[in-house]
């Protein structure tokens, strides 16, 4: 014999069908009518019938809907929030890699005017430019800046007659292709 349904047990039951029901572990399912029906032993034609009046899986569509654009809104937060550490991370690097560079360069320099004579290498001093626009690169990029200007193609240089000529290419193929008894697909 199944249990009568009373108001507060449908509501409990529209609350299991709508939202869902939260294991252990936070994971989410969407029991049917049928299971709901034999966990609280209830007349499964009774139920489906108010299931139907109150428009339950409308409610459950629209639930689930707001659910998951909330679970996105909190994992986007939890990212940016990561995005940002790492960048914080990022431009104390670099910043700590252009000091390096600049008290290497400033040594070397105040060396060169002491002893007169060079003390770093050309290749030295490539090296250490080299690393400088590294650094600087991760820095603008942790601070999301461009970091170098890409170069876009556009279809101006291309002549006015070579667009005319595909222009009328494609004119000419949509005519046959108009004229055709079978239609390939």
């Amino acid at each position: 014999m199944t249990e009568k349904i009373t108001d507060q047990k449908l509501e409990v039951l529209r609350r299991e069908f709508v939202e869902g029901i939260e294991d252990a572990d936070g994971i989410r399912s969407y029991p049917t009518i049928e299971a709901l029906c034999r966990a609280h032993d209830v007349s499964r034609a009774t139920l489906y019938r108010k299931t139907q009046e109150a428009r339950w899986q409308e409610q459950r569509n629209s639930w689930q809907a707001e659910y998951t654009a909330e679970l996105n809104r909190k994992r986007a937060l939890k990212f940016a929030r990561q995005a940002d550490a790492l960048d914080s991370v990022a431009l104390g690097i670099a910043q700590g890699v252009l000091s390096k560079l600049g008290r290497k360069l400033r040594r070397s320099v105040e060396a060169e005017e002491d002893e007169g004579e060079e003390t770093m290498s050309t290749n030295e001093i490539k090296d250490l430019a080299e690393a400088g626009l590294k650094a600087q690169k991760m820095g603008k990029l942790a601070l999301g800046e461009a970091v170098e200007i890409t170069k876009v193609t556009s279809d101006e240089h291309i002549p006015a007659s070579l667009t005319r000529i595909i222009r009328e290419l494609d004119e000419l193929a949509e005519a046959k292709s108009q004229r055709a008894d079978v239609t390939i697909q």
